[in-house]
Formats: structure tokens, C-alpha cells, sequence
């Protein structure tokens, strides 16, 4: 199903400790807006919790991003790590806002630096002509982790309370510490070519397209993380879970052919076609009110979530030089922050003001849009676009 050739030893260690991460950050999303609700916060602070985890991600990307280039994947995605391990362990304490907003800020610093490393410390490993095979099996084990953790979370909360989630996060995050490579091997040849200025990279439309497609991604699936269960409780709907375990089930499996899916279509065709899924997610769960519609909503999600950063990653991969790689993946991985910022704590005001539903249909209706922009317009840009070994 993958090359042979990129299974090696630092590859696995890598992709189980993207597993590792990824779960310690995602068994946190469903269940801290009903932690916080349920001990008293109001749906304003309930959002500013679970925004400020992007927001600590948001301002720190580019930065980590810059210093990947210039100290190398390793040392920075070690860094994040630890920042990671002690924002969690934060946890036990904070039952008041502002320590809370704390721990989930210093989370997202953590996560902006060990992301963008992780990232391209993978793509580097090989050189050009197995970067999809690589980013699909580095970010299979990646989501593998965030969706066990993201369909567990709610029943490990409701079994054994916020607690346990906190210190199974906390030792996930060990371990994906431990398991990192500290001296990972670099095969990609690096050109002599000196670094350019973070503009420049941006205005790269092998970035900017990808940024952009990113960014609505992230508002719908903050969108949902966030309200989805929020929604359903105010519906009397119990049995919401079902979402999270299709979602978790769906994902995971298309990630497994996402290389296939690649050849087959291209990658700037799945990442449209991502955004499209996940606006009609939005749309989907305004309308759900029993297991079978939540069912039908995880799955939709499930796809789009699954194709999204395989796609987006290999053309940024593949229109970037490696000796800018990293300020490539800041870039990108901050409108991902930014997105979940705004669909975590901007969609709070929208939902403090119209209601639930009106999130999923105004975040669908942006996603949707977006995706005409992408097709009509933005498609040519990046076509028309050469491989620049200087961006």
C-alpha cells in the first residue's frame, strides 16, 4: 500500500509518537467544553478556553516554524514536547478561567512548535518522490491517535472523570517525548540557496492555497469539536458519541488509501474537495437530531478530515525548497490555529447571540464559498505556479 522503502526505524518512531501527541492534545477537545461548562463557566468562557489553545499556536508558529529551519526538527520538536507535558499536568489546577486559558495556551505553544518539526522533519527523511507516501503514513499514525482519543474521550470522562483524562493525556504526551528521534537522518538534498524572508514563502502559492483551504477547515472542525455536543444536549440528544466514533473510524480508514487517492486525482483536487465535505458537515449537523443522522455527519467529517492534510501537505512539500520547509508548515499549521480560534471563541459570540444552529450554518456557508473561490480562481494560480527552489 506504501513504498517499501520509507518503512524504516526513525519513520515509525516518528509516526507513534505523532500518535502519541495527537492523542494527548485531542482526548482534551470533546470533554473540556463540558468540564468547564459543568463546574460553572458560561459559553463565552467555555470558547476562550478552547480558543486559547490556538491562540498560543497561532502567535508561535511562524516563529517555530523559522527556528526549525535554522536549529533543526529535532531540537524544537523536543521543546514543544516538554512545554506539552507541563501545560497538561496544569490541568489538576485549574478550575478557574484564567488558569485554565493558561494551560490550554501554553498547550498550543507546545503544539506550534512541535508540529511544524514534526512535519518536516518527516518530509526530510526522504527525498522528493516518496513525500505523499511519507506524509500519509506520519500523519495515519497521527490520526490514528487523535481519533482513539477523540472517540474515548467522552467515555473515559463519563467512566472515570476529568482526572484520568488528565493524566492519560499527560502520559501520552511522555510519551511521544521519549519516542521522538533526537538525531533524525536528513536525505533530502538541501540547495545552496540562501533562506528567504517569510513574505516571500507565503506568497508562494504552493503555501497560500493550501493556508487558505486550511484556515476554513479549521473553523467548521472547531465548529463542530466545540458545539456539536453542545447542540445536541440542547436538543436532549444523549447519545452524541456516535459522532466522534464514526468520525474517529472514517478518518483513520481513508487515511490508509490517501496515497491511492492521490495518484488517482491530485492533490489540489482533494483539498477542495475536503473543504466541500466539511461545509457540508456543517450543514448536515444542524439537522441532525438522532444516532443515524450523527452517524452520516461523523462520516462526512471523517472523509474530509482524512484527505485534508495528506493532500495539502504534499503541495506544500512539493512547491517548497527544503531549506524552507519549516517556515512553510509554521505557515501553514497557523491558519489551522487561526481557524480554530475563530471557530472556537468567535463562533461563542454567534452562538450567544442566534443560537447553536446559526454556527453550523454561517461556517458552512464561509467553507462552501471558499470552495467556489478555490475552483474558479485560486486553482489557476497554483497550476500556473512552477516548482520554486527558492520559496
Amino acid at each position: 500500500m506504501y513504498k517499501q522503502e520509507i518503512i524504516t526505524r526513525e519513520l515509525i518512531l516518528l509516526s507513534l509518537a505523532n500518535m502519541c501527541y495527537w492523542a494527548s492534545l485531542d482526548i482534551f477537545l470533546p470533554v473540556l467544553p463540558r468540564y468547564y461548562q459543568g463546574i460553572g463557566l458560561d459559553t463565552y468562557g467555555v470558547g476562550l478556553i478552547v480558543g486559547a489553545l490556538s491562540a498560543g499556536g497561532m502567535l508561535f508558529r511562524v516563529v517555530a516554524g523559522r527556528a526549525v529551519d535554522r536549529y533543526g526538527s529535532a531540537v524544537v520538536a523536543c521543546a514543544g514536547l516538554l512545554l506539552s507535558v507541563a501545560a497538561i499536568w496544569g490541568y489538576f489546577s485549574a478550575r478557574s478561567l484564567g488558569l485554565a486559558v493558561l494551560c490550554s495556551f501554553s498547550q498550543g505553544v507546545g503544539m506550534a512548535c512541535y508540529s511544524p518539526a514534526a512535519t518536516t522533519m518527516a518530509t526530510l527523511m526522504f527525498d522528493r518522490r516518496y513525500v505523499t507516501d511519507v506524509i500519509a503514513v506520519y500523519s495515519l499514525f497521527g490520526m490514528i491517535g487523535a481519533s482513539f482519543a477523540t472517540a474515548a474521550a467522552s467515555i473515559v470522562y463519563d467512566a472515570a472523570g476529568m482526572p484520568v483524562v488528565i493524566g492519560t493525556g499527560g502520559l501520552l504526551a511522555a510519551g511521544a517525548l521519549l519516542l521522538v528521534p533526537k538525531r533524525p537522518t536528513v536525505k533530502t538534498e538541501l540547495s545552496e540557496a540562501p533562506a528567504v524572508s517569510t513574505r516571500a514563502i507565503a506568497g508562494n502559492p504552493g503555501v497560500y492555497i493550501p493556508t487558505f483551504s486550511t484556515l476554513a477547515n479549521g473553523i467548521c472542525f472547531a465548529g463542530l469539536m466545540v458545539f456539536l455536543p453542545l447542540l445536541m444536549l440542547s436538543r436532549q440528544v444523549a447519545d452524541f458519541n456516535i459522532y466522534f466514533v464514526t468520525y474517529a473510524v472514517v478518518v483513520v480508514a481513508i487515511r490508509v488509501f490517501v496515497r491511492q487517492l492521490c495518484d488517482r486525482f491530485g492533490a489540489l483536487q482533494l483539498e477542495w474537495l475536503s473543504v466541500v465535505l466539511i461545509g457540508l458537515a456543517m450543514f448536515f449537523a444542524v439537522w441532525s437530531h438522532d444516532w443515524v443522522a450523527l452517524a452520516l455527519c461523523g462520516v462526512i467529517t471523517g472523509l474530509s478530515l482524512g484527505v485534508a492534510f495528506p493532500a495539502m501537505g504534499t503541495t506544500i512539500a512539493t512547491y517548497t525548497d527544503p531549506k524552507n520547509r519549516g517556515a512553510a508548515f509554521g505557515i501553514f499549521t497557523t491558519a489551522s490555529d487561526i481557524g480554530f480560534v475563530i471557530g472556537a471563541t468567535g463562533l461563542s459570540f454567534v452562538a450567544a447571540t442566534w443560537g447553536y444552529a446559526a454556527v453550523f450554518m454561517l461556517s458552512g456557508g464561509y467553507a462552501l464559498l471558499y470552495a467556489v473561490i478555490h475552483r474558479v480562481w485560486l486553482v489557476d494560480k497554483l497550476k500556473a505556479a512552477a516548482v520554486c527552489n527558492n520559496c
